[in-house]
């Protein structure tokens, strides 16, 4: 249910309420549930003192208010956090292959829609041309090297407490656009499935570097109200090892601690932004930058919590979609429905 992602956000619900989008307490009810199911212990409560401030305030909200005051037993994030870390430890090594998909395999687009709909991450190693990912990797560094671009909040949030050597830069639609294209074109079956519509908007593009030395982040999720229409999008702009800062993952079914994704320039890897997830130290003296381009896209009909800054050019920000195999703006998109036309 969308409502449930806003109950974190106290103010967004006094918004809604004020213009009348909610009246009901049954709504802050299930959304207090899901917050209370996912561990979020303080927005639930928020979630059900919201429902009693209303006309209709209900005593279900209030009952359930005073079970959750008095459980010791909902998890808080970090109680999760560490639960997550005992799973991990717990499971035994699994290989980053049995997530990767080879796109010119007979049946390549079920078995990825399989892996994301049970796993929740699945890689396209190689998928690129290796002449345009390179020529985008000459802008990428081009952008680290401009102060202007760089988006210190996700910079901050990638590098944690633990002062690891990471950057954010934002870059064009524009700038990437033949990369964009070439996934569109590659993968879209596999799009228009997985998230449930053949048009999903760019909602995020940025340039990520991880620089040697930089420490593993902590696993962590992106938001904990992902809907499945949503991905998380990584494309390596460069080869990456094990040890060079990978991403990792912690899949819904894995037999391993973790899975590192050690992959070559051009790979593509998809997760859904409640999976637990991490970027991999960077141990590797002397070597190269870890540089990859990440978006996030969003089916048609999908939504994305407002958790966090939105990691993208402003100007790009609710322009951009993906529509079967082409990427457009929305303008060239109006300009195609007036006319009749379908979409170049």
């Amino acid at each position: 249910m969308h409502l449930a992602a806003y109950a974190g956000q106290p103010r967004m619900l006094d918004l809604l309420e004020q213009h009348g989008a909610i009246r009901d307490c049954r709504y802050h009810v299930q959304a207090g549930d899901g917050l209370q199911v996912q561990g979020m212990t303080a927005a639930a409560r928020e979630a059900y003192a919201a429902a009693l401030r209303l006309p209709s305030a209900c005593e279900d909200a209030r009952s359930r208010l005073v079970r959750l005051e008095e459980s010791d037993a909902i998890a808080s994030p970090g109680a999760r956090r560490q639960d997550a870390a005992q799973t991990v430890a717990r499971l035994a090594k699994w290989g980053a292959d049995k997530l990767s998909v080879d796109t010119s395999s007979p049946g390549w687009v079920q078995h990825a829609v399989e892996l994301w709909q049970g796993q929740g991450v699945v890689a396209f190693p190689s998928m690129l041309n290796a002449s345009m990912v390179r020529a985008l990797r000459d802008r990428a560094r081009a952008a680290l090297l401009d102060g202007s671009r760089r988006n210190y909040a996700a910079g901050y949030r990638a590098a944690g407490d633990k002062g690891s050597l990471r950057q954010w830069v934002y870059l064009a639609v524009d700038e990437s656009h033949g990369v964009l294209q070439s996934v569109a074109q590659v993968l879209s079956p596999f799009l228009a499935d997985a998230l449930q519509s053949s048009r999903q908007l760019v909602g995020e593009l940025a340039v990520l570097r991880t620089r040697a030395g930089s420490v593993a982040q902590d696993w962590h999720v992106d938001t904990f109200f992902a809907d499945k229409r949503v991905a998380a999008v990584q494309i390596s702009l460069t080869d990456t090892e094990a040890a060079q800062g990978a991403l990792e993952v912690l899949p819904a079914d894995a037999s391993g601690p973790n899975v590192k994704l050690p992959l070559p320039e051009g790979s593509v890897t998809l997760y859904r932004l409640d999976y637990w997830h991490r970027g991999g130290g960077h141990t590797l003296s002397g070597r190269e930058d870890r540089i990859v381009l990440t978006s996030v896209l969003v089916g048609e009909h999908g939504f994305v919590p407002c958790e966090n800054d939105i990691n993208m050019l402003p100007e790009d920000r609710g322009r951009w979609w993906i529509m079967g195999e082409h990427v457009v703006a929305a303008s060239e998109e109006a300009s195609s429905t007036r006319e009749g036309a379908s979409p170049p």
